[in-house]
């Protein structure tokens, strides 16, 4: 008769081992569903650094509390080595200046990282503005009659940001050239 109780009682012993191996295992398994993948709200844009503007570099990541840093060049930010540059929540601020030097110029990327795994955002390239010459050409004389149309071509230089153009007539004054 012990035998058998001692066996009823291994038996339930079992049994309750294996439902709390089930209730432990379906917990985990709960919790780490639950968790969310990185995903990103907003990814970082290419900008030209103003001289008057300060310059911001946005990532914006789910889940709320996901880790966000950020790469430059394909290393880890190193804030000691840029000048003028403060991290706001997740997004790089820059407060460029005039004759401030080009060590924010380069490839932006962010990181989000959560218990579930990493993503990096699109690149995210900051540079100076630029404005090349302008391709010298020979002065074109164009007749055209009064109320008449000229249509006047222009080869504008290589610029960031894309330059604007307009023109200006021989009395100096600039050319409307919305119509």
């Amino acid at each position: 008769m012990m035998a058998i109780a001692r066996a009823g009682w291994i038996r339930s012993t079992i049994q309750h081992v294996h439902v709390t191996k089930v209730f432990l295992l379906a917990w985990i398994l709960s919790t780490v569903v639950s968790e969310e993948l990185p995903e990103f709200i907003e990814q970082p844009q290419s900008q030209v650094l103003s001289q008057s503007a300060p310059v911001t570099l946005k990532c914006v990541a789910t889940p709320e509390d996901a880790q966000i840093r950020w790469l430059f060049d394909g290393q880890p930010l190193d804030g000691r080595r840029h000048r003028d540059l403060e991290v706001l929540g997740s997004n790089l601020h820059f407060l460029h200046q005039a004759g401030s030097d080009d060590s924010n110029e380069g490839e932006y990327r962010c990181t989000v990282t959560t218990s579930q795994g990493t993503i990096i955002s699109q690149p995210a390239h900051l540079s100076k503005p630029a404005l090349s010459r302008f391709t010298p050409v020979d002065d074109v004389t164009i007749v055209v009659p009064e109320g008449g149309y000229a249509t006047l071509t222009c080869d504008p230089p290589k610029s960031a940001p894309s330059a604007y153009v307009v023109f200006q007539n021989s009395n100096g004054q600039l050319v409307d050239t919305s119509e």
